[in-house]
């Protein structure tokens, strides 16, 4: 039997097929998390996202049991990595949402910018053109606009799969973790099986829905697929309706923090809470807005009282 060493644990290579590698993980036993060397997982074999699956999954197992030795199921600690996980990325996912809206916001001046860029360009003045780009983009970034910030949100997607495959191998083996069969909570006791009642699938559906509902239209995206997008979110409730419980309540907990998120970005009272205007001060729509105010106030005939 082959011995090797990947990070914090031990592993004996028992079988190989394809590209996938079978692994016992050996680790001292808590309650519910019995036998000792029966801890059964597979990852892929080669590349750099094995060694990050493997951190992640022995940080999230190793968890599983501290919460387990603590007297709390393997319920709760799916439920606290997850909570984790989306405290670990809500910051930055809130700020590309903001980042996104306000660009929405310059839309006038976008317009403007596409025109220009597009004369110059048939014009062939390049010196002009790159002044031009300058200047657009010193106006974004006075409004704190950045376009890398995206890319910091996608980040967190190697967390998420390699999140998603530990609870994935997890639950298909519950011999070796008996906990998931009545470490749930109210009705989804066993989280090795589907939710029986299909709430948590519901639940998530309509969290996208409100989600997707409430965010600002997608750049390129017009007419009716635009205006019926957020019936989308219902189309996957059949997947998930035949995953297992752990794995649903994950996606619950991911689905309820971006409904969150929106609604501080795209609703009234969320903007006021994290203090975004309206409008951008000294843009195209500020200072329109304003000029119909005061064109407004003109009209108004201060000599007539109220009787």
């Amino acid at each position: 039997m082959i011995r090797i060493r990947a990070l914090t644990r031990s592993f004996s290579i028992i079988k190989h097929e394809g590209s996938l590698i079978d692994f016992y993980l050996n680790s001292v036993p808590g309650p519910g998390l019995t036998p000792a060397l029966a801890e059964y997982t597979e990852l892929p074999s080669t590349g750099l996202f094995s060694g990050f699956y493997e951190a992640i999954r022995d940080f999230s197992i190793d968890s599983f049991m501290y919460i387990n030795s603590m007297g709390y199921g393997i319920g709760f600690g799916i439920i606290a990595l997850s909570v984790g996980f989306r405290l670990l990325y809500s910051p930055i996912i809130l700020w590309a949402q903001v980042i996104a809206l306000k660009t929405k916001m310059l839309a006038p001046e976008m317009s403007i910018y596409n025109r220009d860029t597009a004369a110059l360009i048939k014009s062939g003045n390049t010196k002009q053109l790159q002044e031009l780009k300058n200047d657009f983009l010193k106006l974004k970034r006075s409004y704190g606009i950045r376009n890398d910030v995206q890319f910091y949100s996608l980040t967190q997607a190697p967390f998420l799969f390699s999140f998603f495959f530990t609870l994935k191998n997890l639950t298909n083996s519950p011999e070796n973790f008996p906990s998931l069969l009545s470490d749930g909570f109210l009705w989804f006791s066993n989280l090795a099986i589907p939710d029986p009642y299909y709430i948590l699938p519901i639940s998530i559906s309509i969290c996208n829905y409100l989600s997707i509902k409430n965010s600002t239209a997608i750049p390129g995206m017009y007419g009716p697929l635009a205006k019926n997008l957020k019936y989308f979110a219902f189309l996957g409730i059949p997947v998930s309706m035949t995953m297992p419980s752990a794995i649903v309540l994950n996606w619950f907990i991911m689905s309820f923090f971006q409904l969150i998120i929106n609604s501080l970005v795209y609703t009234k009272t969320g903007r006021k809470i994290i203090r975004i205007p309206e409008v951008l001060p000294g843009s195209l729509q500020d200072k329109l807005s304003k000029k119909l105010a005061a064109q407004n106030l003109k009209t108004i005939d201060f000599s007539k009282k109220n009787n």
